[in-house]
Formats: structure tokens, C-alpha cells, sequence
């Protein structure tokens, strides 16, 4: 996938027929909504603060022209905060894991941390540490 399709909005947002995922393997967000209006508001707050870049522009622009989920939402004005979310990770080698989804974001919301984590003594907390250890490509896992 080329640099500039490796965002998050983009990934919440797929154009139609753009199957390229940041995730190594599929991740089934249980929060979509709230995932979806806390981009948006990100985006939103981005453009008060860069209001000349032009790249930023041209993200909104694509999204709102490939997306109709997200035009929607641009349009209506919503605002929302991504701080948690819980999450299905379809792993090759465990198979699915759920997983907790906490996001980390410094005073000027210009950077986020994303933490996951299995819940303690858990089947999912077992197969989560598995996945790490097996690696992070999908050919060693074969």
C-alpha cells in the first residue's frame, strides 16, 4: 500500500474496492460508530489547526467523495473522542481474539497511542501473548 493511503481515516473509510488494510490481519471494530465520529472530529479539529494544508484538504476531499458513510457524517457536524474501543482480532495462528482498544492522546490531540490488551486469565489473554510471540508476518506463520 503506498504511504499516502496508510491512514487511519482511509482505513475507517475504504473507498469502494480498496481491500488494503493497516491491520495484518482482519480486525472487527465493536464500536464502529463511535470509531467512525471520533475520525471525523479528529479530521475536523485537524482543519482548524492546519487550515491551509492542502494535503489535508485532499484527504477530506477523497473521503467525502469515495465514502458515503463518511460524507454523511462531515456533513452532519458530528464530534466524538476515539479513547476506547473493543475489538475482534481474526488471527491466522490463535484464531479470533478479543481484545481492549485504549487510545492515548497528548494534550493537542496531535498524536495517539494505541494500547491493546486481553482481559487478565483470560483464553483471549493466552492466544493474544501467543500472537505476539509468533511474530508479525503473515509468512511466518504459514
Amino acid at each position: 500500500m503506498p504511504p499516502a493511503r496508510r491512514n487511519f481515516a482511509r482505513d475507517t473509510f475504504p473507498a469502494d474496492g480498496d481491500a488494503a488494510s493497516l491491520s495484518h490481519w482482519p480486525v472487527t471494530s465493536l464500536s464502529r460508530p463511535e470509531v467512525e465520529a471520533s475520525v471525523v472530529s479528529d479530521l475536523r479539529r485537524a482543519t482548524g489547526r492546519f487550515p491551509d494544508s492542502e494535503r489535508l484538504a485532499g484527504l477530506i476531499r477523497d473521503l467525502t467523495t469515495d465514502s458515503p458513510r463518511f460524507a454523511e457524517l462531515w456533513a452532519s457536524g458530528v464530534v466524538g473522542a476515539h479513547r476506547e474501543d473493543h475489538k475482534i482480532v481474526q488471527h491466522p495462528a490463535t484464531g479470533p481474539i478479543t481484545v481492549d482498544c485504549d487510545v492515548l492522546t497528548d494534550g493537542d490531540a496531535e498524536r495517539k497511542i494505541v494500547v491493546l490488551s486481553a482481559a487478565p486469565d483470560t483464553e483471549d489473554e493466552t492466544k493474544f501473548r501467543l500472537a505476539v510471540v509468533s511474530g508479525t508476518s503473515r509468512s511466518a506463520i504459514a
